[in-house]
């Protein structure tokens, strides 16, 4: 008989103010798939988390799924997602080209964008204006906090992937917490105010659940 744990799906933005990086008090992101795969390539071993078509406010961190997984050792989260966000500085940034609570969209892969990337029925896809799906790999493989939409190939790779700063390991009693950290990640980048990649990992319940 199979055994399970529990996952918890949550996205987390804590709110502080610098001078020039600021963190989002309002994030909304439209994710459409989130999986978690045994292996590192995030090809085998895969485990339907979430799956959705709306936006949603992501702050505070809103339950998205809490879901009963396998026991094992889980190194990838992959998700196919929107490339536009929509957000709003928690403070103004750099002379007011970030202002507070003032929403800006952003269209994180758009026309200009060198980066390309592959869904996960093997569609490619690369930088275009408008809305898209694109899909981001999170694993332990990947070393680059910034990597393109593809899985990793190796251990180490820096080049595909995003890092996800360790694992998340199901046992019967104990599951985790997914989370995504932006703080202080809104920046100015030339005349435009836009949200850098997110930081990634995997934390342990805390006692009321969350």
């Amino acid at each position: 008989m199979k055994k399970f744990g529990s996952i918890l799906l949550v996205f987390l933005f804590g709110t502080t103010a610098f001078a020039v990086n600021t963190s989002p008090s309002s994030l909304k992101i439209r994710v459409y798939r989130a999986e978690l795969c045994t292996s590192g390539d995030c090809e085998t071993g895969c485990f339907s988390v979430y799956s959705g078509d709306d936006y949603t406010q992501m702050i505070p961190g809103p339950e998205l799924s809490k879901t009963d997984v396998p026991i094992g050792t889980y190194n990838c989260v992959r998700m196919e997602l929107s490339d536009t966000i929509k957000f709003k500085p928690a403070d103004n940034a750099a002379g007011g080209v970030c202002v507070a609570d003032t929403e800006m969209t952003q269209d994180v892969n758009s026309a200009g964008s060198p980066s390309t990337g592959v869904l996960f029925d093997g569609t490619e896809y690369a930088g275009a204006a408008g809305e898209q799906k694109i899909a981001v790999y999170i694993s332990t493989w990947s070393t680059n906090e910034r990597g393109d939409g593809r899985p990793p190939t190796v251990e180490g790779d820096g080049v595909h992937g995003i890092k996800l700063q360790s694992p998340l390991v199901v046992t019967a009693s104990t599951g985790g917490v997914f989370y995504l950290d932006g703080t202080d990640q809104v920046y100015v980048n030339g005349a435009a105010c836009e949200l850098e990649v997110p930081r990634f990992g995997f934390r342990a319940p805390r006692t009321d659940g969350t």
